[in-house]
């Protein structure tokens, strides 16, 4: 159960109210427990990448789909590619569908 939904900046380590004094952070927009992300939502990466699914404990867990960046490189191997499927502890987790 989350108590409040709202944004979290994460500067890589950390998950913060308000953005670090070095701008773009990552950030996540959705429910929140203990004032980290716990729940369902979005996190966003600035290079366009972007979670869309559910958190536990400020990690990736339960089914989500991550997008990588659309923006930048088109030539880069991992652009336009998506994953749908399973989370645990922020890493690919059981059966899930990578496209490209």
């Amino acid at each position: 159960m989350t108590d409040e939904t709202g944004i979290r900046y994460h500067n890589g380590r950390y998950w913060n109210e308000k953005e670090s004094e070095q701008p773009p952070d990552r950030y996540w927009d959705g429910e929140l427990k203990n004032g980290i992300p716990h729940g369902t939502g979005i996190y966003y990466v600035p290079n366009g990448a972007k979670y869309v699914g559910t958190y536990k404990n400020g990690k990736r867990h339960g089914k989500g789909t991550f997008n990588w960046s659309v923006d930048g490189d088109n030539d880069s191997p991992d652009s336009r590619k998506e994953y749908t499927g399973k989370y645990k502890n922020n890493r690919f987790n059981g059966i899930g569908k990578m496209t490209s």
